[in-house]
């Protein structure tokens, strides 16, 4: 068995087990890749990678939520992310429902229905930062990306208009500018989803700030963990949709506690699937 992704490649063979989570997420019969030799272009070393996409995506193997679903798992076929913006603590991942903490009913949840089944993907309607109008392609939901990606394009076109700096594959902004820029919005089933620039820059380091918005080859934009930092993301396998709840950054978010959902992950098992921002923090040192 070979595999590539986002950030190496890996070959091995298929192995069989059971899939233990907490004390009551128990997925038997699981078929996983076991790799015999692993490449990866990142420095920062990770165990595995849950695939958390579709059935469709993959070549091998049922991923393991959705055979979670066919074993009758859940009550609801639904996993949710909450994500903080400081990399150490408080993100969790809660399996089989969703934090009631954040989610004061699902009247809150603003659904958006799936474009195709394979990534988590969805249709935009408009996009755009100030006066610039952007070309409003499908969008990923992807909780395994740190930055957001768009067609290079676009992103260009972004940071003209910002006066950025392309330097190591990334933007950089002056700080001195940050509060004149202006924000950026992506309209998603008659919703406007905004970042102020404070939201959409993924860090400031001196005179300098790195964009959190990257130039990619592919021909439509992944909203990654600089936009869902700002949101509570729920996935639904059922209704093939992806839900939002604005988080009310005025009031303490208490994570879900695996005393209460026993579902929940910690935040260092949170971290290892979603990745983190602290490379970030080292690479723009490094460019200075």
């Amino acid at each position: 068995m070979s595999i590539e992704y986002g950030s190496g490649a890996m070959e091995g063979f298929l192995s069989n087990d059971t899939i233990r989570i907490g004390q009551r997420v128990v997925i038997k019969n699981q078929l996983f890749g076991e790799a015999t030799s692993h490449l990866s272009t990142k420095k920062k070393p990770f165990d595995g990678i849950f695939g958390l996409g579709f059935p469709s995506l993959t070549d091998y193997m049922t991923p393991p939520l959705f055979t979670a679903k066919e074993q009758g798992l859940f009550e609801k076929n639904v996993f949710s992310f909450y994500l903080t913006k400081n990399e150490n603590e408080g993100s969790a991942i809660t399996l089989g429902g969703w934090n009631e903490t954040l989610v004061k009913s699902e009247d809150s949840i603003h659904w958006v229905p799936l474009s195709e089944k394979s990534y988590w993907k969805v249709s935009v309607e408009s996009i755009n930062m100030g006066d610039l109008i952007l070309e409003p392609t499908p969008a990923i939901v992807d909780t395994g990306s740190s930055f957001m990606l768009g067609p290079e394009e676009e992103v260009e076109k972004i940071a003209k208009l910002l006066g950025a700096i392309p330097t190591h594959g990334v933007y950089l902004v002056e700080s001195s500018k940050l509060d004149s820029l202006p924000s950026l919005t992506f309209k998603i089933n008659g919703r406007n989803f905004t970042l102020s620039p404070e939201q959409y820059i993924a860090m400031v380091e001196g005179d300098y700030a790195m964009l959190g918005i990257k130039p990619s080859d592919i021909e439509f934009w992944v909203l990654g963990d600089i936009f869902l930092t700002n949101y509570y993301t729920i996935f639904d396998l059922d209704k093939e949709a992806v839900g939002f709840v604005d988080i009310n950054s005025s009031e303490p978010v208490v994570p879900p506690s695996m005393s209460a959902t026993e579902n929940s992950l910690t935040s260092r098992l949170a971290r290892a699937i979603l990745g983190a921002f602290s490379y970030i923090r080292g690479f723009l040192k490094s460019l200075f």
